[in-house]
């Protein structure tokens, strides 16, 4: 019971950061190409696998899927974790219910699957190259 309030608070202080985040940038202070709040991407001029992301949300948000999936395929995740989340949050708390924990600790142990975890990693690396020649 303890582990499943934890995710819930995870998972609802990761929302509220990343909608946090969102409007901070909608508001008029996107992050261009020029700068960049990545540590890794200051340190070592490289992009990281996750370096666009938010731009990408943001095409997504505006109804340009193709231009968002060509900056950061990641984004699509980003917003779709971003739009279900809360209302399965909301449904689970109305309901009385833990289907989005079950649901987390069935994808946690899915992913730690060797097969699975290589085509996952196999995918994020894939992501990176594509990040790292765009020059993200």
């Amino acid at each position: 019971m303890i582990k499943d309030r934890t995710i819930y608070l995870t998972f609802t202080l990761l929302c509220l950061a990343g909608y946090g985040w969102l409007l901070y940038q909608l508001t008029g202070n996107i992050v261009n190409s020029n700068e960049s709040i990545c540590i890794f991407h200051n340190i070592t001029h490289i992009p990281c696998p996750s370096c666009g992301i938010t731009r990408s949300v943001i095409y997504i948000l505006d109804g340009n899927l193709s231009a968002g999936l060509f900056l950061n395929p990641l984004g699509l995740f980003a917003f779709l974790g971003l739009t279900i989340i809360p209302i399965w949050l909301l449904f689970d708390l109305l309901s009385k219910n833990y289907s989005l924990a079950l649901f987390y600790r069935n994808a946690e142990k899915f992913m730690q699957k060797k097969p699975v975890a290589i085509i996952l990693i196999t995918l994020i690396c894939a992501n990176w190259g594509w990040n790292i020649l765009k020059c993200l």
